[in-house]
């Protein structure tokens, strides 16, 4: 009977056994990977009881600290992190800025309609939709660009220098976009991706 009374008392509760199994993740983190497994048990004993989820991780508030998930260079705050990282890439040698979407004579033409629909006052001006559609952009893209001229009125003042667009004018400057295209100093879109790896590699349309 003595011995039984030792064994229940040395051995840890079945209780004990699930809450290392829940809390297995913090004693591994704590650091104290030397302990015995009973050490371990009744360690885990101390810790707050369930139930938890299955993914729960329990951090001892007696133990050190968690090792950081982090490499020792982006311990800081995500953002502040990336944007050191983008600086540190635009200061090297090898950086290039990415190729633009489209000529620098259809970007500025579709700035100046997109202030002519903006600057227009007739009732049957056609909606943000309709208006993007034609110029070959997004909505969201025309009203960003709608609410970089209200921040910027010299932009403003600029663009109507140049007096009303005109269709023609657009269609030469999508002229010297498709020019560019052909000479691949544009960037691709994602459906003109596809296109291109589909023509190289044909087989991979049957996937």
């Amino acid at each position: 009977m003595e011995s039984e009374s030792r064994c229940q008392e040395s051995t840890p509760s079945r209780r004990s056994f699930l809450q290392l199994g829940v809390a297995g993740p913090a004693v591994l983190a704590s650091g104290i990977l030397g302990e015995s497994f009973f050490a371990a048990s009744a360690r885990a004993a101390s810790l707050p009881r369930g139930p938890f989820p299955k993914d729960a991780v329990i951090i001892d508030a007696r133990s050190e600290g968690m090792p950081s998930l982090y490499t020792p260079e982006s311990r800081s705050d995500p953002y502040d992190a990336s944007m050191k990282n983008l600086a540190k890439a635009r200061a090297s040698e090898r950086y290039h800025p990415p190729r633009p979407w489209r000529s620098k004579e259809e970007s500025l033409m579709i700035r100046r309609f997109v202030l002519y629909w903006h600057t227009c006052r007739d009732k049957a001006r056609p909606s943000a939709r309709s208006w993007a559609r034609q110029l070959g952009i997004s909505h969201v893209w025309l009203l960003k660009v709608v609410r970089g001229l209200k921040e910027d009125p010299s932009e403003v003042r600029r663009l109507q220098a140049y007096g009303d667009p005109k269709f023609a004018e657009l269609i030469r400057a999508r002229e010297y976009t498709r020019e560019m295209k052909e000479r691949g100093e544009l960037r691709l879109s994602r459906r003109a991706k596809w296109e291109k790896f589909f023509e190289r590699y044909p087989e991979a349309r049957k996937i």
